[in-house]
């Protein structure tokens, strides 16, 4: 059986082959969080291209309680693992309540 995937015929078995390390990249990459793809893609960028990204996209860490005028510190390491400590007390918090 064949399906047609943008114009493309595939068959439903078809597959793609990754290793251990791409499987966790595209599992990290799906169901990460938005810090989790900063640190994957974004901190990368070079600052004149992050502070486009930041500014094309305004929902990006939305959840996080940093602003864009302060995106520069998400750079360091230390402010992002704190980050990471207030985003898990939310939700423990969170979870907690209900």
């Amino acid at each position: 059986m064949h399906d047609i995937y943008g114009g493309i015929y595939m068959s439903k078995e078809y597959k793609i082959n990754l290793t251990m390390e791409q499987h966790k990249k595209f599992e990290r990459f799906v169901m990460g969080n938005d810090l989790d793809f900063y640190e994957d893609y974004v901190i990368n960028l070079i600052d004149r291209d992050q502070q486009k990204f930041f500014l094309e996209n305004p929902q990006f860490m939305s959840e996080l309680p940093v602003s864009h005028d302060k995106i520069h510190l998400l750079q360091d390491k230390t402010f992002r693992e704190i980050l990471r400590k207030i985003v898990a007390y939310e939700e423990d918090k969170e979870n907690s309540i209900k």
